[in-house]
């Protein structure tokens, strides 16, 4: 079983399409450090806990409904977990703070990853209100 989990939840406009490409790049290092990267398109691991309408569009992208979807993505999870399960796992995506009011969703999150993880660290990232209004302009 993986000791860690290091879960990063990237708000928008904070950097985390950086910090996965910055991941992604020294993924050998990690390794060699015990530390393994899961790199999935960034909405997949949200997408197992969000339920609300708003993923429907992703369900679109993929040209597959739901239940599909979920079992695919379960699978890959479940593959990399076997193969990756002496190594501490460092998992990022921006699509994570979607499901922040809705306790059933990280409850249901929560419980997945404890099946698999001794612990469970969690990073978020934020940006000042007004730098990030500026920004989308």
């Amino acid at each position: 079983m993986p000791k860690t989990l290091y879960l990063h939840i990237g708000t928008p406009k904070t950097g985390t399409t950086s910090l996965q490409k910055f991941l992604n790049i020294n993924s050998s290092l990690l390794l060699s450090n015990n530390y393994y990267f899961f790199e999935s398109n960034g909405f997949h691991i949200p997408y197992l806990f969000n339920k609300s309408s708003s993923a429907k569009w992703f369900e679109r992208k993929m040209n597959k409904n739901r239940i599909e979807i979920e079992e695919l993505l379960k699978d890959e999870m479940l593959k990399k977990f076997d193969e990756y399960n002496k190594y501490n796992w460092i998992m990022s995506s921006e699509h994570f703070w979607e499901i922040n009011d809705n306790p059933d969703e990280i409850k249901n999150m929560s419980v997945f990853f404890k099946t698999y993880f001794d612990e469970i660290k969690i990073l978020v990232t934020f940006r000042n209100q007004i730098d990030y209004f500026i920004s989308s302009y």
